[in-house]
Parts: C-alpha cells; structure tokens; sequence
C-alpha cells in the first residue's frame, strides 16, 4: 500500500469518527429534550406504587338495626306475634308491643308484660297504585292512590275467644261511621281465609279520605287492619263527582298483610 492510499484511508476513518461521535451527541441531546418535558414544570410525574394507603372517601356509617327487632319483645308471646309482620313496606321504628283491651276494642300499651292478650302493631306504606277512567284520551281521568295502613294481631286465650274479640271490633268501626261491605274469601289449596271488610269515605277540601278496615281470626289469633287512602277528588260532567274503585272493593293493602300473617302462622 502505497503512501497516498494509506492517508485517503486515515482520512475517511477520521471523518467516520467524527461523524459517530456528533451523532452520539445530538441523540444525547434530545434525550435531555424529553426529560425536561419541553416546559420544565410540565413533565408527567413518576407513577406511584400500588398501595393500600391512600386516600379515601369517608361513607356513612349503615343503619344495620332490623327493621323488627325481636329483642324489644317484652314477652315470648309478644316475640311470636312479631315474626308474622311482613318486613317489606313497613315503616322502621313503628313496631309497638301492648295489650288488647277489649272493653275499648283498642291497644293498650301499658305494662304490655302483663298483658292477658298481647298485641302487636306496626305501620306500612305502600307507594299505591293508579287508576285510568274513560277510553277516549281526551277523556281520561288518572288518579294516584297512595296507601298507609296500621295491622294490629292479637292473641286470644283461644279460639273461642276469637269470637268476641272479632264482634268488639265491628260494633268500634260501626261506631264511627264505617259500613260493611262484602266480605273477602280466599281459598288456598286446603285453606280458607275469610275477612270482613268494612269502608268509610269522608271529603275533605281537595281530597277524599278512604279508610277501609278489614278483620280476619284463624286459630287463637285476630288480625285487624285499618287502611287509608287520599286520592284527590276527580269530577265528571256537570261538575259531579266520579265514583272510585275503592267506594265498592278497597286497595285491599290490608288483606294483602292479613293474608302473609295467615300464611306465616302456618294456617
């Protein structure tokens, strides 16, 4: 190899060199780009580890009571009467242990330990239900029909007792205004379950007052329930008043929790 060739080939690896070396800080350079994010403050911040810690939003503490709280029962009869109460719809806190007195044909809740007859009582609501008139839709009337109703059971001595209890209760709500209706029969299988059903309506201003009462005895107990509604008034042509459903057949929210404390007892 001859000198010149020897020269052009140092040249070219410098020249290689050079270019390796310029290339290596140009990529060094960007690097740094990137790490300080192009504005300084704005580079995304390292991620956190996974833990456990942190931050946390503080929730509510949840209401565990039972809506029936057996331990309150004064008596182990009081108890069993409180296990045929349906816990859907019943308003928490309402459940009330007394006595039946029967002069009054009423509760008494005092000293409900030493009650002849123990009672159970609690209230329920019921978001009701709607009813549509007419066909034309012109001509369509809807009504809302929001429900309360109070159920009462009562343990008699025995079943004869029933009898009694039963006849204190029509002449109370006849007392006071209610009439009878038609009586409620349910057949379910072997069982029979029969109701009397009594009805009071009284107009108010802007709305009527239901109040439907139904009492049913199976066995040594009487359960008695007192139902109310408020629908408002609907007027038809000539400014009369349009005849309800409930003037001839009721809700029937009353008879609905009557018939679970039948299917409950095991009658």
């Amino acid at each position: 190899m001859n000198n010149d060739k020897l020269a052009r080939n140092n040249a070219t690896r410098q020249r290689a060199g050079r270019l390796i070396f310029h290339c290596s800080l140009f990529i060094v350079h960007c690097l740094l780009l990137a790490a300080c994010g192009g504005g300084g403050n704005n580079a995304p911040a390292a991620p956190k580890e996974t833990s456990l810690e942190g931050d946390r939003t503080e929730r509510q503490p949840i209401d565990t009571t039972p809506a029936i709280d057996l331990s309150k029962a004064p008596t182990e009869a009081h108890k069993r009467l409180a296990q045929l109460f349906s816990v859907p719809s019943l308003i928490r806190e309402s459940l009330a242990y007394g006595g039946w007195d029967g002069q009054s044909a009423d509760i008494s809740t005092q000293d409900p330990a030493q009650a002849a007859m123990p009672v159970v009582s609690a209230d329920y609501l019921s978001t009701g239900y709607k009813i549509m008139t007419g066909t034309d839709d012109n001509k369509t009337a809807t009504q809302d029909y929001p429900q309360s109703c109070k159920l009462v059971v009562i343990q008699a001595p025995d079943s004869v007792a029933t009898g009694v209890i039963v006849a204190n209760i029509y002449r109370k709500l006849e007392s006071v205004g209610f009439e009878r209706r038609d009586p409620i029969e349910l057949v379910m299988g072997k069982d029979k379950l029969h109701m009397e059903r009594f009805v009071r309506i009284d107009s108010e201003g802007d709305h009527d007052t239901v109040r439907i009462g139904y009492v049913a005895a199976f066995g040594d107990i009487v359960a008695y329930a007192l139902e109310k509604e408020e629908p408002p008034k609907v007027t038809g042509p000539g400014n009369t008043q349009i005849q309800r459903v409930t003037d001839n057949r009721g809700s029937r929210l009353g008879a609905q929790l009557i018939t679970m404390v039948h299917h409950l007892r095991g009658e």
